[in-house]
């Protein structure tokens, strides 16, 4: 993600395992993760990353999911 002028995002607390929550094309494969709790990004058997690599969802919006993951993480470590 390419923001000039932006160290970090203006995300407001969260939890990192709600973020897919706020990513609606994500809705419908959640449910085929192996793992609860699937945070979308190296957990193996997520049905979320399957559905970007068929093309089912934008790899983009993908990207946009873990800058935001990245950010979350990073909030999460200050608090």
């Amino acid at each position: 993600m390419d923001s000039p002028g932006f160290s970090s995002l203006d995300l407001p607390k969260m939890e990192k395992a709600d973020l897919g929550f706020f990513f609606p094309e994500f809705e419908g494969f959640i449910t085929d993760c192996k793992f609860n709790g699937c945070l979308h990004s190296h957990e193996p058997h997520c049905g979320v990353k399957k559905a970007v690599q068929q093309g089912l969802i934008s790899g983009d919006r993908y990207q946009n999911y873990l800058a935001f993951l990245e950010e979350v993480t990073q909030q999460e470590r200050r608090y």
